[in-house]
């Protein structure tokens, strides 16, 4: 639970006014009669999403807006997305964005995507290995030859930590930025969905699914904090290099966790990127925690023995002791596709390993060791 990055909190009132100048400008430009501009201005309806920080959509008579905020940099806008007719010709950077398509029955409208030897949604691997959708991928980058033969209508890409896309628009392809990984609230990753349905005009769908989801989640959580029992201490994250890292208290996982009935061990910590902490502190600071969650990929179902031996201090952990580590095999789970808009079966699963029952669950992402 601790491979992703978090995000800042916004500024609601600029960003809402900061969207609108955008729009009024966007009009300006394409619209000779400043009048008939104001007039499509009043009439368009805008759809604020409930959990999602990263886009908003205005909706118009043949037209729809989408504008996409820049979730780094709270306020600026990263760009505005106009939608004249359904999408049936995407290319995808990321695997995750799969699972968004393969939610509204529009699989079909995904061309390629990029790094397809990792995808993990049954339904995707089905149409990749039947040649439906095309790799993209080229040794670790894109081949930049074969997107321009599908010449798609958009390329969907992330943001950030790839720099400029002005190889790819130079020639032509339009990049649309997809953040939806930098969201901290679990449902509000899952509500990038109404951005998909949007795209492929399957806006009453995508609202369904993402209402369903959220129905969903709330029940659980809910039902977690009715039972007002105890919350046990709970603490993520991994080791690199002598330093321990994990996700604050502002980010997606705390809220996972204090959702299925746990306290995080770090909910008072607020960052933009995950806590750095020496070894020999975090062994100190979650020596009494009573679960540990873990995120890796492994060949191999994970035992207490492995984790002896990655580091013998491991062991006098209590949640080692006490034989309560749980962990998701992104090997053999879609912990990078399905679960992100599955958020309500990663929760089920926490709140069955944080307090136990013997009505024969099944987990689906996260389990116990055995």
């Amino acid at each position: 639970m601790d491979v992703c990055a978090n995000l800042k909190t916004p500024y609601p009132y600029f960003r809402v006014m900061k969207h609108y100048f955008y729009a009024i400008c966007l009009f300006l430009a394409s619209c000779g009669d400043q009048s008939s501009t104001e007039l499509s201005l009043k009439e368009g309806k805008s759809f604020k999403p409930k959990y999602a920080q990263g886009f908003e959509i205005i909706e118009f008579d043949n037209k729809k807006q989408i504008i996409l905020f820049d979730l780094e940099n709270p306020g600026d806008t990263l760009e505005v997305i106009e939608i004249s007719q359904a999408s049936q010709n995407i290319a995808c950077l990321s695997t995750t964005h799969l699972s968004f398509f393969d939610k509204l029955k529009n699989l079909h409208a995904v061309k390629a995507v990029a790094f397809a030897d990792l995808v993990r949604n049954s339904n995707a691997r089905a149409a990749i290995d039947n040649k439906k959708i095309q790799n993209l991928s080229s040794a670790d980058d894109v081949d930049l030859e074969v997107l321009i033969s599908l010449k798609p209508d958009w390329f969907f890409v992330y943001p950030y930590g790839h720099g400029s896309y002005e190889k790819y628009t130079s020639k032509g392809i339009r990049c649309f930025p997809v953040s939806e990984y930098l969201e901290k609230h679990p449902l509000g990753r899952v509500e990038w969905i109404k951005v998909f349905g949007a795209v492929v005009g399957q806006d009453s769908l995508a609202s369904s699914v993402f209402a369903d989801i959220e129905n969903k989640y709330l029940k659980i959580k809910d039902e977690n904090t009715k039972a007002n029992g105890q919350r046990p201490c709970v603490f993520t994250g991994s080791e690199e290099g002598g330093m321990w890292y994990a996700p604050p208290g502002n980010s997606f996982q705390s809220i996972l966790i204090n959702d299925a009935g746990a306290n995080y061990i770090l909910n008072d910590s607020v960052s933009n990127r995950n806590i750095a902490l020496p070894f020999e502190s975090m062994v100190d600071l979650v020596f009494d925690c009573d679960f540990w969650g873990r995120v890796e990929y492994s060949t191999e179902a994970l035992s207490y023995d492995a984790i002896a031996q990655e580091d013998s201090r491991f062991t006098k952990i209590k949640a080692f002791q006490n034989k309560q580590v749980f962990y998701c095999n992104t090997n053999e789970k879609d912990y990078f596709g399905d679960a992100i808009i599955e958020p309500h079966h990663i929760l089920n699963d926490l709140t069955h390993i944080f307090h136990p029952s013997n009505d024969g669950y099944e987990f689906r992402y996260f389990e116990p060791v055995k």
